[in-house]
């Protein structure tokens, strides 16, 4: 199997960074071909993971996971994959990063209990949590 290692990481940084880990699935599939693509910037990562999937591989391995307020690849690799319908691993667009009202409202859906919480768009939203919530809040 050809398998394209989608990555932020430099994973041959010697040594490697004190606040980080190399995080890399090869040695897991000795047997399969490898090739790694070290991602950086949201513009230009969506060029070359298109450009990727012309070279036709057979899965994606996606270890791409930048928050939207980072300038490191992320959602955009995983829209780019989505919209050219090739395999890879890891969450879909739909499931990259929900928000925390849209957590909350799954938990309840399935009956799993979250702390209580108040959306508060404006001051009257405010005193309500205020009146509603304990405190101390975290």
């Amino acid at each position: 199997m050809r398998i394209c290692l989608l990555t932020t990481q430099d994973l041959d940084a010697s040594p490697f960074a004190d606040d980080d880990w190399p995080c890399d699935p090869r040695p897991f599939l000795p047997d399969d071909e490898w090739h790694v693509a070290t991602l950086v910037g949201k513009v230009e990562s969506v060029v070359e993971v298109e450009r990727l999937i012309e070279d036709g591989f057979d899965l994606f391995f996606n270890l791409c996971d930048g928050a939207a307020d980072q300038d490191i690849p992320g959602i955009e690799v995983v829209e780019t994959l989505e919209k050219h319908r090739v395999p890879f691993t890891g969450a879909t667009s739909e499931c990259y990063e929900p928000s925390r009202v849209r957590m909350k409202e799954v938990c309840q859906q399935l009956g799993i209990a979250t702390p209580a919480f108040v959306i508060a768009k404006d001051d009257e939203d405010v005193e309500r949590a205020a009146e509603t919530l304990l405190f101390p809040l975290f």
